[in-house]
């Protein structure tokens, strides 16, 4: 089970700034230690102890994480998602969504159609999650919040639960392919809702999607290929009479990771 979403309150926003203010002084302030920074701040040595660790292990995953959240073509596929999820004519009702911590597709969504949408923002990692908290509190957004895995929403929903989903997921397809499974199989958004996936073109392709897809490249795919290749090959099987393809665009911003996006929208 995930965990249980947290409400807005001035203690979560309080919190958000003391461990701002913790990750500055350490970052300004190498020789201090934890019980320095709590003395100073007037806070816990578990917190401090807690940031530092954070951020150590930031650091060590500095050279994995995903970087595309910006961007000019960044943007292109944004506005790929809203024109979308305009043309459905469907413009009230749920989106799942995963914002990230500066909710910028979800404010432009909320900008043009006047708050008829209610977001429902997944975030697992916990700074990302108080950051989130803050952009929705200072841009008054219309969101729930969920503190936990995304799936956790969608192994749960009903048919016909959602208006749209925005998957902003910026990994491998195989990583997803079980949700992404559930998500068509049970058709949790409505009749024309578009769903939207963002994933990353990198890395190895595992399980049986990477079974199949290794076993034809060596002779059938060139290796440049192979990414495009699995994730077309996935969605492929879900293409017919109740899904259509809408949108497949490779998009790749200086020194960021070569993204695609993928729409589909509900026909049936």
């Amino acid at each position: 089970m995930g965990r249980s979403k947290k409400p807005i309150t001035k203690e979560i926003l309080k919190d958000i700034k003391i461990k701002d203010k913790i990750r500055k002084i350490i970052e300004e302030n190498s020789e201090l230690d934890n019980k320095q920074i709590a003395e100073l701040l007037k806070t816990s040595i578990p917190k401090v102890r807690a940031v530092r660790y954070w951020m150590q292990f930031k650091n060590t995953e500095k050279n994995t994480s995903y970087t595309n959240v910006d961007g000019i073509k960044k943007q292109s596929a944004r506005e790929k998602i809203i024109s979308c999820i305009e043309s459905s004519g469907i413009n009230d009702g749920k989106i799942l969504t995963l914002p990230f911590s500066t909710c910028e597709i979800e404010r432009q969504i909320i900008s043009k159609f006047r708050n008829k949408f209610h977001f429902i923002a997944c975030e697992r990692e916990e700074d990302v999650y108080y950051k989130m908290l803050n952009t929705i509190a200072e841009n008054r957004l219309t969101m729930s919040t969920h503190f936990g895995n995304i799936e956790d929403k969608i192994y749960s929903s009903k048919e016909n639960e959602y208006s749209h989903l925005i998957l902003d997921y910026c990994g491998q397809i195989s990583t997803f392919q079980n949700e992404l499974d559930y998500v068509f199989r049970n058709n949790i958004i409505r009749i024309g809702g578009t769903i939207a996936i963002t994933l990353c073109k990198r890395g190895e392709i595992k399980g049986e999607l990477g079974d199949k897809i290794n076993a034809l490249a060596d002779n059938l795919i060139p290796k440049e290929q192979i990414q495009s290749y699995a994730i077309k090959t996935f969605f492929s099987q879900y293409v017919g009479k109740t899904y259509k393809m809408e949108t497949y665009l490779e998009y790749h911003d200086d020194g960021k990771s070569p993204m695609v996006l993928v729409t589909l929208k509900r026909l049936l």
